[in-house]
């Protein structure tokens, strides 16, 4: 009976947060009328002036370094990003999918894949 060997890659977990600098913003929204009132409602525009105070923001990344491609991995990255400004609030909750390359630096015998 024969058992194979067992490996494993270099599976990884980060948290990272921080503090974004906050900037003043024009934003612009257009919008319709309502079509049952007039066949062929004019736009609306309207503009504003908002002034985002700082605020914060965090996440998560996991992800994988293949044994079999040392210089291949993928990983998954979630975070949370809020802004707050007079009149109005941002709330961003992106996921992204990462496909990820490295090259080996000051690579040796000790130190196959590069210690850099």
């Amino acid at each position: 009976m024969t058992v194979p060997n067992l490996s494993r890659a270099e599976g990884f977990f980060d948290l990272y947060g921080g503090v974004p600098f906050a900037q003043s913003a024009q934003v612009d929204h257009q919008f319709f009328g309502d079509p049952a009132v007039s066949p062929r409602p004019a736009p609306i525009s309207v503009t504003k002036d908002l002034d985002f105070s700082t605020s914060w923001t965090a996440g998560g990344r996991v992800g994988y370094w293949f044994n079999a491609l040392p210089w291949l991995g993928l990983a998954a990255d979630l975070s949370y990003f809020e802004r707050k400004g007079s009149g109005a609030k941002i709330d961003l909750v992106p996921l992204s999918f990462l496909v990820m390359l490295r090259y080996p630096m000051l690579t040796s015998d000790s130190f196959p894949k590069g210690r850099l």
